[in-house]
């Protein structure tokens, strides 16, 4: 697994502290500890989340059954991104690596937001559409 930059992509490492709070209010904090299941294949959840703390693992089911880690997120990026787009059930599971905390927004949520201030709006879903498309190219390049 490798950690380079791409994946590090933050989608809120150019936004002010109150930016910061308007994005907070139109989303829901989700605690979360080590080792918790956040997402399951074949939820229906719209939602995606912003890491603001910790660390997670994208996790398939691999041979016999286990479960093979098959990407690691890190604070400042986001995962559900997929189901967010497209609103079909999630095709990963996600499970924490260590505590820490994650904004959940829906695209309600983001309407919320875009009323108040379509330029952070703006700014959010052009970073969801970054990251979505790094990962998109790592993949079809034959890395994860």
């Amino acid at each position: 697994m490798s950690h380079n930059k791409d994946e590090q992509l933050a989608v809120l490492e150019s936004i002010t502290h109150d930016d910061r709070e308007k994005l907070i209010k139109c989303s829901q904090k989700i605690q979360f500890t080590a080792g918790e299941m956040l997402v399951n294949v074949g939820e229906n959840d719209e939602g995606v989340f912003i890491l603001m703390v910790g660390s997670v693992e994208v996790v398939s089911k691999g041979a016999f059954g286990m479960d093979k880690v098959i990407a690691e997120i890190h604070q400042g990026s986001i995962f559900g991104e997929l189901s967010f787009f497209d609103q079909q059930p999630r095709i990963a599971a996600v499970k924490a690596r260590s505590n820490g905390f994650a904004l959940h927004i829906t695209p309600n949520g983001l309407k919320r937001l875009a009323a108040s201030d379509p330029d952070l709006a703006m700014q959010l879903l052009l970073g969801f559409g970054k990251i979505l498309s790094t990962r998109f190219r790592k993949t079809a390049s034959g890395g994860i």
